[in-house]
């Protein structure tokens, strides 16, 4: 579940992230990298890998899903028909994007149609396509009723804020946490109903709990 300000700005649930290496590092990947904790292979293969899709049900007026095939192929950097032999679903892919309509009333929510079992470890990924601004994360069933509005600004929400920060209960403060993101950047989910944390990845990255 994710909601985002920018107009145009698009992201859709994504199917999966790859870290990337680089020579220089700035400030704010070396404080990254500071808060990042020990994530075994084994502990993170218990997390069970999710694809959902956007509850329309649920979904701000100020969002739009069912874009048109002109717009979906345009949010591809890569070539549709060079492409489309190689991943068979990339007309279901492209078709789980979500936009917002307008940079007008504040934050707007999306949110995803799979259900969270306690006892269970769930995973899954959001593809910032374009724009800035975005909160990614989890709620309760009840802040659906409120898709107008950010669904981590109340206590039934909680999320990454795309400045280097969480949210829980509040419109405007949080922790710091990982590093900023923004469009073409993909965050990864997990979400450990077994040990009771929340925390996140950037581009393949994870870091320690968020909450």
């Amino acid at each position: 579940m994710v909601w985002h300000k920018d107009f145009n700005s698009v992201i859709e649930p994504a199917h999966n992230a790859s870290g990337k290496e680089s020579e220089d590092i700035s400030e704010g990947e070396i404080a990254a990298i500071l808060q990042e904790v020990d994530r075994s292979k084994s502990y993170l293969s218990k997390f069970i890998h999710i694809n959902f899709d956007w509850d329309k049900k649920y979904l701000s007026q100020y969002l739009q899903t069912d874009l048109s095939e002109e717009e979906r192929r345009a949010y591809f950097e890569y070539d549709w028909d060079e492409v489309s032999d190689l991943i068979p679903d990339i007309t279901y892919i492209s078709q789980r994007q979500c936009k917002a309509t307008t940079s007008l009333h504040s934050f707007k929510s999306a949110f995803g149609t799979t259900e969270m079992t306690p006892g269970q470890r769930y995973y899954f990924e959001i593809k910032c396509v374009k724009g800035s601004n975005f909160k990614i994360g989890i709620c309760l069933s009840g802040a659906r009723t409120e898709p107008d509005m950010a669904f981590c600004d109340k206590d039934q929400g909680w999320g990454y804020y795309s400045n280097g920060q969480t949210r829980h209960n509040s419109k405007g403060t949080g922790e710091q946490y990982g590093e900023t993101f923004k469009g073409k950047d993909t965050i990864g989910v997990y979400v450990d109903l077994v040990s009771g944390c929340l925390f996140f990845s950037k581009n393949g990255r994870v870091y320690g709990d968020a909450f």
